[in-house]
């Protein structure tokens, strides 16, 4: 099951960094406390209802309260970089004391999550990783050189973040971000590295850390496409309607010959909506 999300995330993320991504790391469960908030997944949203997005810190912060001081542990390869800046931006109106931990990977738009915190510390065997800001498009000439416009802004707004944790200049951070000149290079910081150059404040201790157990492989058919549905744009009472419109659940005390023209012609909608998101389904299983 990870190698088939490792798959998609390939997709929107740099091949090298999610490769390098364990995805197993966790905090030592004398660490779970109930004012932690676990970001352990890539940032953002996908088709199956897998990553961390703004909405759900922003649950998670009203859970534990304004005043409450809180620990963030951190997993991630990064995602997309406007709700990543919006957790960001969340963490640091918190009124309570931030302290970020960096379990094993904090990349990309995650690196930027981290610095939220009032305190930052890290793995020693964790990595910090920093990048300029990419995005794969297509389009005409125009449009290209307004997407690049727009890349540079974006980074420009993550190297500031990085300047004013380091007090360094953000031409030096850029520097970093631009680190061998493709999209897959950037900068691999260890935890002394980050240490030095003020990423972060401190080094976490070894039983901080953990290996979560494997998650098992098989998923719930129904469940998955649900998700499927909703992401598609059905609200989660339309998903469930259809899937029992195919499956026959809704009007099983009915005799087939009473279905009216109306019903067949809604069950056949039903079927072919769902039959497609099964189909796309499927499709990201095997990729």
């Amino acid at each position: 099951m990870q190698h088939h999300k490792t798959e998609r995330l390939k997709r929107i993320l740099p091949a090298n960094v999610v490769d390098q991504w364990d995805q197993s790391i966790v905090a030592a469960e004398k660490d779970n406390a109930d004012n932690t908030i676990s970001i352990l997944d890539f940032i953002g949203s996908d088709w199956l209802g897998e990553g961390v997005t703004s909405k759900r810190i922003a649950a998670a912060l009203r859970s534990v309260g304004d005043e409450t001081d809180i620990v963030v542990n951190i997993n991630s390869p990064g995602g997309e970089v406007e709700e990543g800046l919006a957790i960001f931006q969340l963490l640091k109106q918190h009124k309570g004391h931030v302290e970020v931990r960096i379990l094993s990977m904090a990349a990309s738009i995650a690196s930027v999550i981290a610095l939220a915190g009032d305190t930052v510390k890290m793995s020693k065997y964790g990595v910090l990783m920093v990048h300029d800001a990419w995005w794969g498009m297509f389009g005409n000439s125009r449009d290209l050189r307004e997407a690049a416009d727009h890349l540079d802004k974006v980074s420009e707004r993550i190297s500031q973040v990085y300047a004013d944790k380091t007090g360094r200049p953000t031409q030096e951070m850029r520097a970093l971000m631009q680190a061998g000149g493709s999209v897959l290079d950037g900068t691999y910081l260890t935890a002394e590295e980050a240490l030095e150059l003020g990423f972060i404040d401190g080094l976490l201790g070894a039983d901080s850390v953990t290996t979560a157990p494997e998650k098992p492989t098989n998923l719930n058919p129904r469940k998955a496409i649900q998700q499927a549905l909703q992401a598609s744009g059905k609200t989660r009472s339309e998903a469930i309607a259809l899937i029992n419109e195919i499956s026959g659940t809704r009007d099983a005390a009915t005799p087939e010959g009473m279905r009216d023209a109306a019903e067949t012609e809604a069950a056949a909608q039903a079927a072919a909506t769902l039959q497609l998101a099964l189909a796309n389904f499927k499709l990201s299983l095997q990729k």
